[in-house]
């Protein structure tokens, strides 16, 4: 099923956004899932190419994060209905690979909604948000806290992604949204240290799973990853 791009109205685009937001909703309900993500899609791609191009008629930096917060959050919504074409299926928790999967779209959706729900009144985000904790309590209960990668990385040199200047000596605040962007450091110099085992991790996508122990208790795992909240605004 194809959508077409949704064309952004660019005199009350937050109001289409809510009502775009309910149609999401109705089809998640209906569990219509194909017709969620469609939605998801066409509008996460028109948002792209408005913060690519910047030729939004008299746009201010405000505008530019809203089109931000509002591609994060069908971008969340996106990751929340793959999700849920997995857990609809029968004894999908008997398979370890859904499990997985599972377990990266939750993380991906939650992060992507904890970095806009204090940005967007939505009742709908707040349910939403609801039921990915639901699901992370389940896999605790399943199988605990669980055991995770964190890899210890000596920083050299770090650039702002803002104004491209050592970050140390810029005015950009790391995590700050300015127009349409959002502030981090980027890695230039780095040397891999020492990889740990902790309980508390800071990229849960890093578990490691019972069922990917091979001999002598080596485990197949992952101890770094990419995410971003916006990477899927990245041209490949």
């Amino acid at each position: 099923m194809m959508i077409e791009n949704v064309e952004i109205d660019n005199k009350d685009y937050l109001s289409q956004a809510e009502n775009l937001i309910q149609q999401w909703y109705d089809f998640i309900q209906k569990r219509k899932l194909d017709k969620a993500i469609a939605i998801c899609k066409s509008l996460i791609q028109s948002y792209k190419q408005i913060l690519k191009n910047r030729d939004w008629p008299k746009a201010t930096e405000n505008d530019y994060n809203n089109f931000l917060i509002l591609a994060i959050t069908f971008k969340a919504f996106e990751d929340y209905a793959e999700l849920g074409k997995i857990i609809t299926q029968a004894k999908w928790d008997q398979n370890n690979s859904n499990l997985e999967a599972v377990w990266l779209k939750l993380w991906d959706s939650k992060d992507r909604l904890d970095s806009v729900r204090g940005r967007i009144q939505s009742d709908i985000v707040e349910r939403i948000y609801s039921n990915l904790e639901d699901l992370l309590d389940q896999y605790r209960q399943n199988f605990g806290n669980g055991l995770y990668a964190s890899p210890e990385i000596l920083i050299k040199k770090e650039t702002c992604s803002i104004c491209k200047n050592d970050i140390r000596a810029c005015s950009h605040i790391k995590g700050r949204w300015y127009d349409g962007h959002i502030c981090r450091g980027i890695a230039e110099d780095i040397e891999l240290k020492t990889i740990s085992l902790v309980t508390v991790p800071k990229d849960p996508r890093c578990r490691m799973w019972p069922w990917r122990e091979r001999e002598d208790r080596v485990f197949e795992m992952v101890v770094l990853t990419l995410f971003q909240v916006d990477n899927f605004l990245i041209d490949d």
